[in-house]
């Protein structure tokens, strides 16, 4: 939705000059889409990490704690649920949802450290119960 919105506004401020609008969406991209992207990434080094623990039995590396919190927070509070799901669907960054001032106060609440997360089967328990 950030990249069509981007697209519209340029083309219609430089959809007559093909240099123009090139130089315009470019710039438009790397500021609006690009920050969703690399945000992306950085979710899935996360979780691949955290895969690679898991396979390899080992604990996963400990989550971001602003992160924790304001996943912990959208499980408690509608505002700040209705602000991650903002998030999920890329219509705002996490770092833009965590700083409004009624979502930064919830998170405040919930500081401590996570709940403990379910690592749940082992791959040696997993492969033993698909084996019957």
């Amino acid at each position: 939705m950030v990249q069509a919105q981007a697209l519209r506004r340029t083309f219609r401020a430089h959809g007559t000059d093909p240099a123009a609008f090139a130089l315009a969406y470019d710039e438009a991209t790397e500021r609006d889409a690009a920050p969703f992207y690399w945000n992306q990434i950085r979710a899935d080094r996360i979780r691949t990490a955290e895969i690679a623990a898991m396979l390899e039995d080992r604990p996963p590396p400990p989550p971001d704690p602003s992160t924790a919190a304001f996943l912990a927070c959208a499980m408690r509070d509608p505002d700040v649920f209705r602000a991650f799901i903002e998030c999920v669907v890329c219509v705002t960054l996490p770092q833009e949802a965590m700083k409004r001032p009624h979502v930064a106060a919830k998170m405040a609440e919930f500081a401590g450290p996570p709940a403990l997360r379910s690592r749940g089967m082992t791959l040696v328990q997993l492969e033993a119960l698909l084996a019957g």
